[in-house]
């Protein structure tokens, strides 16, 4: 069995090409200088040194790659607010108090939050369209949407019901026999609290 074990690792590749044919050395991908061994320009990539590679890979980039930046980052804050007050927060909670809140949009709910104006009501029916795709978005398309309307892909602490002004739709009438398929969505970004 460890033959086969053996001749699996070896026959292992990406997209056809075995490890080895990558051409990969012990730098940096994207920076050829940053050797992440000594010399390691003048060392291949293996399949057998290819999991020590990825690790060296993420400790540069992750961890020693942006430690000037996180003192830095971590210097200026603790001017402001000192990191010792902050022990007392779990991660979430940190989360939650720098980057407002992160909640589900149900149709019910987000019906309430939002501002009818211009010809819209909450009973209309390109209004309830809307509220059907907001309530499928996901976490990706939320952000996206908020970045649109707001400003900033997250909602404040709160949620949707602390925006200031409320997010309001309001209906565009065409103009001059226009059709109204050729108007895009547009937005007046509103101020956070």
């Amino acid at each position: 069995e460890p033959a086969e074990i053996e001749a699996a690792i070896q026959a292992l590749s990406l997209q056809g090409c075995r490890v080895a044919d990558l051409g990969l050395d012990w730098t940096l991908p994207g920076h050829p200088q940053v050797e992440l061994v000594p010399a390691g320009a003048q060392r291949n990539v293996t399949i057998e040194n290819l999991s020590e590679y990825v690790q060296c890979v993420m400790q540069t980039m992750l961890l020693d790659g942006v430690r000037a930046q996180m003192q830095a980052f971590s210097s200026g804050f603790s001017e402001v607010v000192s990191c010792d007050y902050l022990q007392g927060f779990s991660p979430e909670e940190l989360d939650l108090l720098f980057n407002g809140m992160r909640e589900a949009w149900e149709r019910d709910v987000v019906v309430e939050q939002l501002k009818f104006d211009h010809g819209y009501t909450r009973s209309s029916r390109a209004v309830g369209f809307l509220l059907d795709i907001l309530s499928e978005f996901d976490d990706v398309q939320l952000r996206q949407f908020l970045k649109f309307v707001t400003g900033s892909p997250r909602l404040p602490v709160g949620g949707l019901g602390r925006l200031s002004p409320r997010l309001t739709i309001v209906q565009k009438r065409p103009e001059n026999g226009v059709s109204p398929d050729v108007y895009l969505p547009s937005v007046m970004t509103s101020t956070r609290l």
